[in-house]
């Protein structure tokens, strides 16, 4: 059967992975490694009907993925002189200028998909990440209160409650993320989003009720206790911090005795990092990236690991490893 990629008023389709985007105005989209096989396939049926809508639309939607975006422009300009009313036409002819960074051709093609009868979710959001790449901030955020009314995602939560914590509306983005999380159940994201909003708006106690809840449920924990550590250390809760933080040592480093993997030495070094054993924690994330030399969240520890360093010589008062000389923690190195 062929791959249905076009989208119909009665029910939107979609194609590939749905990504978590905070922040997501405009969404570039990278070569597709399968999609010249499905060109040259869409393309021989088309040899044989050259005015074939589907088809047109089809192969418009891998060259998009092939990053192809004139190709796919140039197909989806065939389709709508064949069939210049159907909606979802428009709608991927704007899904390629938002992909270009036209946004306010992409916000006009939208905004004809969606009068002529393309009201899907989809259609809103990709509306509303247009608008939001042109600062149009009110007009994207009713976009993603009318998409997530009509089909609720937690990729919709996530960009809309960015957006908000960007306007500074902390109120509404923890509304939303807590409407998000009684719709759609407890993600990690969507706890995490939430646990920031509230340590922004100083509710720490809260921040901390958050924090325990995603403690009781993680089979890893590490994670979570040295975010709690972080936010008792805000608080004043010094001991209390400095003891989340050597329960999460403990914990990782029984993992770690089991295998060690890159994900879990980069946990380990953030912990070390907070609790100012700076070489050690360098040795660790330098394992992780020998073992994954791609691992971007390795890459950053070591970038924020660098800059620790350098601000720690530049201070004749403390040695760069002071309190791993003495087994103790320090436990302002994370304020």
């Amino acid at each position: 059967m062929m791959m249905r990629i076009f989208e119909s008023k009665a029910q939107a389709t979609f194609v590939g992975a749905a990504m978590i985007a905070l922040a997501a105005a405009a969404r570039p989209i990278h070569a597709h490694p399968g999609a010249h096989h499905d060109i040259e396939r869409v393309t021989k049926l088309l040899e044989a009907q050259p005015d074939d809508v589907e088809r047109l639309i089809e192969r418009a939607h891998f060259y998009r993925l092939d990053y192809q975006p004139q190709a796919a422009l140039a197909d989806l300009a065939h389709a709508r002189k064949l069939a210049p009313d159907r909606p979802d036409i428009p709608f991927h002819v704007g899904m390629v200028y938002l992909d270009l960074a036209r946004h306010a051709d992409a916000d006009a093609e939208f905004s004809i998909a969606i009068k002529s009868g393309l009201t899907t979710s989809r259609a809103h959001a990709a509306r509303a990440r247009a608008r939001t790449a042109m600062k149009d901030f009110e007009l994207a955020l009713a976009d993603y209160a009318r998409a997530i009314e009509i089909e609720p995602s937690l990729e919709l939560y996530a960009e809309r409650g960015a957006l908000h914590v960007q306007l500074n509306r902390l109120d509404d983005a923890a509304a939303g993320y807590q409407e998000a999380i009684k719709r759609l159940g407890n993600a990690p994201i969507l706890s995490q989003t939430l646990i920031d909003v509230e340590i922004r708006r100083g509710r720490y106690d809260a921040a901390l009720t958050l924090i325990d809840e995603e403690c009781n449920r993680a089979a890893l924990k590490a994670d979570w206790l040295l975010l709690r550590a972080d936010v008792l250390d805000r608080v004043g809760r010094i001991k209390e911090a400095a003891d989340a933080r050597a329960t999460a040592l403990a914990e990782v480093n029984r993992v770690l005795a089991r295998r060690q993997i890159g994900v879990h030495l980069v946990t380990r070094g953030r912990i070390l990092l907070a609790m100012g054993r700076l070489a050690e924690a360098r040795c660790d994330v330098e394992l992780a990236l020998k073992k994954s030399p791609n691992y971007s969240a390795a890459q950053i520890l070591l970038d924020k690991l660098v800059q620790t360093e350098k601000a720690r010589s530049s201070s004749p008062a403390k040695s760069v490893d002071g309190p791993a000389k003495h087994g103790k923690e320090d436990e302002n190195a994370n304020r």
